[in-house]
């Protein structure tokens, strides 16, 4: 009779808890990586919900400025800081897609129509 050495007996279950080792990590990385995208799609859809704020803010506001002004404004500062001491808007807002100013779009005569987001308007052109 041939005598089985402990040593030898171990080698299999060595492979078996590497195998298992390895599809524990596998899993776990795909559980990783579905979570992060999770939490990346929360954090686009919070921007979007930031941005969509601040546009209807600023709208508002651009709004209420020419019901008293009979006139729109030629600066955004002008939301905050005016003649009649009327505050239409807070504060002026960032992008909340780059952190930098909001851009703005103007009429023949320089006026402010509407204030958007470089960054959002390239988001909705990939999509």
């Amino acid at each position: 009779m041939v005598k089985c050495n402990s040593e030898h007996r171990r080698r299999p279950v060595a492979g078996i808890a590497l195998l298992l080792a390895v599809i524990a990590a596998g899993v776990l990385s795909i559980g990783a990586s579905v979570v992060l995208l999770k939490i990346d799609r929360e954090a686009g859809s919070e921007r979007i919900r930031e941005y969509n704020y601040i546009l209807e803010s600023y709208r508002t506001a651009l709004k209420h400025f020419n019901m008293i002004y009979n006139r729109l404004s030629k600066q955004l500062q002008e939301l905050i800081v005016n003649e009649k001491a009327i505050p239409f808007i807070r504060h002026l807002y960032n992008d909340p897609f780059t952190g930098g100013p909001l851009s703005i779009r103007r009429n023949l005569a320089g006026e402010i129509e509407d204030v958007y987001s470089e960054a959002a308007a390239r988001l909705s052109q990939e999509y």
